[in-house]
């Protein structure tokens, strides 16, 4: 599915950038912590944030799900992990 935005007062443009900004904190924190490749990292939380678009479109909770999911994906073999804390 392809969803296309119109932002005609700008507040999306403006706020893009905390967006990114946490995606990149997130990726270098996994990659420092537990030794992940960052573009695994990244595509992984793309994909998964992709798919919540169908159930949870562009409401609030999507994006930060989405990091949970991924820390789930990505953590569930490691059992000496506080998975609560991660997420």
């Amino acid at each position: 599915m392809h969803i296309a935005t119109v932002d005609l007062d700008d507040t999306l443009i403006n706020t893009q950038m905390y967006y990114v900004d946490a995606t990149d904190s997130y990726v270098e924190y996994m990659n420092e912590k537990f030794g992940f490749e960052k573009n695994s990292v990244e595509q992984l939380i793309k994909e998964i944030d992709d798919t919540l678009v169908d159930s949870l479109g562009l409401s609030e909770e999507r994006f930060p799900t989405s990091f949970a999911r991924t820390t789930e994906t990505l953590l569930q073999d490691n059992n000496d992990v506080d998975m609560e804390y991660e997420k």
